[in-house]
């Protein structure tokens, strides 16, 4: 028995043509980064949503200032990053969490003294629509403050994979 197999032929400079009248747009990834607008007070011994409101980027408009959280518009791969820096705390603990969809996924726990900076880095597998927060804690025995110098301070998401 024989097979006998056809292709169509493809003029390929036809096709060539026929695609350079087709508008591609670049796929952008998204990514968002804001930090608060003003020293944010943080109760001593309880977990504090970061009221982040100054938005540096958001190219998928994720960002909700109601509640201080970023949805998430496409699933994948997230790389979320956060800094904040003490206005003026006695030595304690500080701790931050990553809360989605309002359940801490995530807790970086730091020894911290006057003026310090912390920082944390996660990578998240996240599903669009998914709500992703912030949360500060401290026990230093009192109320502290985060300064909100713009340098130091910050939840950045962004896409990886």
């Amino acid at each position: 028995m024989t097979v006998r197999i056809t292709k169509p032929e493809i003029n390929i400079r036809e096709k060539l043509t026929e695609l350079q009248g087709l508008a591609v747009e670049p796929i952008e990834t998204p990514s968002f980064r804001a930090n608060i607008a003003s020293n944010q007070l943080i109760t001593d011994a309880t977990y504090t949503l970061y009221n982040m409101q100054n938005v540096h980027w958001d190219n998928y408009n994720g960002f909700n200032s109601s509640d201080a959280s970023y949805i998430i518009p496409h699933s994948g791969v997230y790389l979320i990053t956060f800094m904040q820096w003490w206005n003026s705390k006695p030595e304690g603990s500080s701790i931050m969490r990553i809360y989605v969809d309002g359940t801490a996924v995530t807790s970086e726990y730091h020894l911290t003294g006057q003026g310090s900076t912390m920082a944390s880095t996660s990578v998240l597998s996240l599903s669009a629509g998914q709500k992703v927060q912030m949360y500060v804690f401290q026990n230093s025995g009192a109320n502290q403050y985060i300064d909100n110098n713009n340098l130091n301070n910050g939840l950045s998401i962004t896409k990886i994979a």
